[in-house]
């Protein structure tokens, strides 16, 4: 079965890779090689979505946001614990590997995923929302819910989305990964959408 976002996954390990300051190969694609797998057992799978993930999930809301390492896929599927945007990318993979098709909702300030017309936050253990949820997400940044608001996002906007996030984690803390994360964002921006 061909995982959706096959791209994406690859791009989310290879700067999980360089923002450890390992830019061994190697290690990229054995990392790689262990997230596929693990993706691939329904079994573990099925009990991430159902139980443990969720539970670990639940209430992040402070210390998930100015940690770097929950902006990075590896230390996400170990931890379980991570940034609205990383975790849905796993709820995507899970989702997808179970028979549910999910898409990426990149509301202003914070990330759900969606299955059809249902809207599901994984920040806050996978718990459905509803559209007023959704407008009250987005008054918070003093912004009007609009359509385009939930809209799927592409894999590029998500990387985008992700980049920036990490980004401004860096800038401060580790300069020199700040610019080449701001450089890596120009480049998806200047190349299309």
């Amino acid at each position: 079965m061909r995982l959706p976002f096959r791209p994406l996954l690859v791009a989310g390990v290879a700067l999980a890779s360089l923002a450890a300051c390992s830019t061994d190969l190697a290690i990229t694609n054995t990392n790689n090689a262990d997230i596929t797998r693990a993706l691939a057992r329904p079994s573990d799978l099925e009990n991430l979505l159902a139980g443990g993930f969720n539970q670990v999930v639940q209430n992040t809301t402070g210390g998930a946001n100015d940690n770097i390492n929950n902006s990075l896929l590896p230390e996400v599927i170990d931890s379980r614990l991570g940034m609205p945007i990383t975790l849905s990318l796993v709820y995507i993979f899970v989702g997808h590997r179970c028979g549910l098709e999910f898409s990426g909702v990149g509301l202003p300030g914070h990330f759900l995923i969606r299955h059809r017309e249902h809207f599901f936050d994984p920040f806050h253990g996978g718990r459905r929302i509803g559209l007023a949820e959704c407008r009250a997400l987005v008054e918070q940044q003093s912004l009007e819910l609009t359509a385009s608001h939930l809209e799927a996002t592409t894999e590029r906007q998500m990387l985008i989305r992700t980049l920036t996030n990490i980004h401004a984690l860096a800038a401060e803390r580790d300069p020199e990964l700040g610019s080449k994360v701001r450089m890596w964002a120009g480049i998806l921006h200047a190349h299309g959408r």
